[in-house]
């Protein structure tokens, strides 16, 4: 819904949301890495990740340690 000209306003955009971007790249990284579509019955383990992530303030190294830990990565 926002829009952006340059990149250091595309940055500043994603910084305002970045629980949203969070879900997003979780997402995507666990349909990449469990080689499926992410479902709604996925919701729970998604939103633990994002809690997760959040909690250790948002850092990439913990995104990717909490995805490839997942039940979803993991039952692929």
């Amino acid at each position: 819904g926002s829009s952006f000209q340059h990149l250091p306003d595309f940055k500043k955009l994603l910084l305002r949301q970045k629980d949203q971007f969070t879900r997003h790249l979780t997402e995507r990284l666990l349909t990449y890495g469990a080689g499926r579509r992410i479902e709604l019955l996925d919701r729970p383990r998604v939103d633990a990740i994002v809690a997760e992530v959040k909690r250790e303030d948002y850092g990439m190294r913990s995104l990717l340690e909490a995805v490839v830990t997942s039940e979803i990565f993991l039952s692929r």
